[in-house]
């Protein structure tokens, strides 16, 4: 079993979606099978700010992840890893699909990575008006705590 907790910041990388960014602070928690593959289920609070109007959005996400270390060093590792969340209880609807690039050291619980999101939005009949879809790229650190 373990515990994650990161961070990311992101962006949209599509010319006319580049007045969106994000912050979110994620909390997961995991089973690891084997050396290299888990399963894991992150609880997400993300903040979406929309530029010139400086608007922003408040979004919980719950979803389930996966992890494969691609490679094993004996001081770091290598590992992809995939997500798909939903959000929960907000009029802006939303699924994130993530795909990120982690490098986890082994002499100290720490990763940090980079990730690619997409975020297929839907939008309840009460909001005022629909949110574009994104693809956003993103950059990660965190902290594992993991039980023997």
């Amino acid at each position: 079993m373990s515990f994650t907790f990161d961070v990311r910041g992101g962006s949209a990388i599509a010319r006319e979606y580049r007045n969106y960014s994000f912050l979110d602070i994620d909390a997961s928690y995991g089973y690891h099978f084997n050396d290299r593959w888990s399963i894991h289920i992150p609880l997400t609070a993300s903040t979406g700010l929309f530029y010139p109007s400086k608007t922003f959005m408040e979004q919980i996400y719950l979803g389930i992840g996966g992890e494969f270390k691609i490679t094993q060093h004996k001081e770091w590792g290598l590992i992809l890893a995939p997500k798909v969340q939903s959000t929960l209880g907000d009029k802006w609807g939303a699924m994130a699909y993530d795909l990120a690039l982690k490098m986890e050291s082994k002499v100290v619980p720490v990763n940090v990575g980079m990730g690619v999101r997409f975020i297929d939005t839907y939008t309840s009949p009460i909001a005022e008006s629909p949110i574009a879809d994104k693809v956003c790229v993103y950059f990660t650190i965190g902290i594992r705590l993991k039980s023997k």
